[in-house]
C-alpha cells in the first residue's frame, strides 16, 4: 500500500522586512489599496461599502481604511481575506492562481503553508478547526501523519469517531490503510484566529513543563520587558525567522519520523492602557446613566 503523503499544517503572521522582502511587501501593499478603492468607488457611499466589507471579511474597518490608504502594508492573511472578497473565490489554491502578479509573489513567499496542486483549501473547514477544539486537534494530529481509529478512539470517545466521519465526508480526512486515517486533500490555510485558538488547545492538552527538566524533550521561553519600536520590530524578524527555518527543516522528507511534534511562537503587546480607556469610558457612561432627567413642566 502506497504510503499517504505528508502534509504539514503551518502558519506565520509577521515577516521580516529585508531588502528583497520589504520591497516585494511594498509593491503588494500599493497594489491591494490600489484594487480595494477601485472596489471602494464603484459604489455611491465608499464608506459604506467599507464597512459592510469589514464585516463580511472579519477584518477591523480601521485596519482596512489604514490599507486602502497605504498607511499600513497588509499580512499576507489579510491579503487572502481581501481577494477571497474581491475576487468571489473561497478555495485559497485557486485564489493564489488569479491573484495580481506583485501580490501574489508576496503572498508564495510569506505564507509558510505551501498551496499543494491538486488540494483544495476550504474557508468552511478554517471556521470549524476555529469553533471544535476537538476536530481542530484530529485534523493537526493526522497531518503529522496516519492516526489510528483505536487512538482516536481512546482519546476522545465515540464522539472523535463522528467528527472523523465528518471530516472525511469533507475529504479533510481519508481513511488510510486498515483503520487508520490520514490528511485528505481538502485542506487549510489557517487565519491568525484559528491559529490562536489550536495554539491554546494544545498547549493546554499537551505541554508538559516536568519533561523540561531533562533537556532534549522540549522548549520553552518566556520573556517581558518594556521595548522601543525599533526593538519590537527586531524581537518580530527574530520570530519569524526562526519559524522559517523550521518549517524548512520540517518541509525535508529526510527529516520526517514518528514523533508528531508542535511548534507555536508569539510575541504581542500588553496594552493596559487600553483597559484603562475602555474603564474610564465606562464610568462615564455610568455617571450619565445616573444623572437626574429634569422633567419638562
Amino acid at each position: 500500500m502506497p504510503k499517504p503523503t505528508q502534509s504539514s499544517v503551518s502558519a506565520a503572521f509577521e515577516m521580516p522586512a529585508a531588502d528583497s522582502a520589504g520591497a516585494i511587501m511594498a509593491r503588494a501593499a500599493e497594489r491591494v489599496s490600489q484594487d480595494l478603492n477601485i472596489y471602494l468607488e464603484q459604489g455611491e457611499n465608499p464608506k459604506r461599502r467599507l464597512k459592510h466589507m469589514a464585516k463580511r471579511i472579519e477584518i477591523h474597518e480601521k485596519t482596512l481604511s489604514r490599507i486602502c490608504n497605504r498607511e499600513n502594508k497588509p499580512t499576507y492573511a489579510t491579503v487572502f481575506k481581501i481577494y477571497r472578497f474581491l475576487l468571489g473565490e473561497e478555495d485559497d489554491a485557486k485564489l493564489l492562481e488569479r491573484l495580481p502578479e506583485e501580490v501574489s509573489e508576496f503572498v508564495r513567499r510569506a505564507n509558510p503553508q505551501t498551496l499543494e496542486r491538486g488540494a483544495t483549501y476550504s474557508c468552511d473547514l478554517d471556521r470549524e478547526i476555529r469553533t471544535n477544539p476537538i476536530l481542530g486537534e484530529i485534523y493537526i494530529l493526522c497531518a503529522t501523519g496516519p492516526v489510528k481509529l483505536s487512538q482516536i478512539r481512546a482519546r476522545f470517545g465515540e464522539y472523535g469517531l463522528k467528527v472523523v466521519e465528518r471530516l472525511v465526508a469533507k475529504e479533510a480526512l481519508e481513511y488510510f490503510g486498515r483503520g487508520e486515517i490520514c490528511q485528505g486533500r481538502a485542506q487549510v490555510n489557517m487565519s491568525p484566529e484559528t491559529t490562536a485558538g489550536v495554539a491554546r488547545h494544545l498547549l493546554q492538552e499537551h505541554l508538559k513543563p516536568e519533561n523540561c527538566y531533562e533537556t532534549g524533550n522540549n522548549y520553552m521561553g518566556f520573556y517581558a520587558e518594556g521595548l522601543n519600536d525599533e526593538t519590537l520590530q527586531k524581537w518580530l524578524a527574530i520570530d519569524a525567522e526562526a519559524t522559517a527555518k523550521k518549517v524548512a527543516l520540517a518541509r525535508d522528507p529526510a527529516n520526517h519520523g514518528s514523533l508528531r511534534v508542535f511548534t507555536f511562537g508569539a510575541t504581542e503587546l500588553m496594552n493596559i492602557e487600553t483597559f484603562e480607556t475602555k474603564a474610564a469610558l465606562q464610568n462615564t457612561n455610568v455617571q450619565n446613566a445616573n444623572l437626574p432627567v429634569k422633567e419638562n413642566t
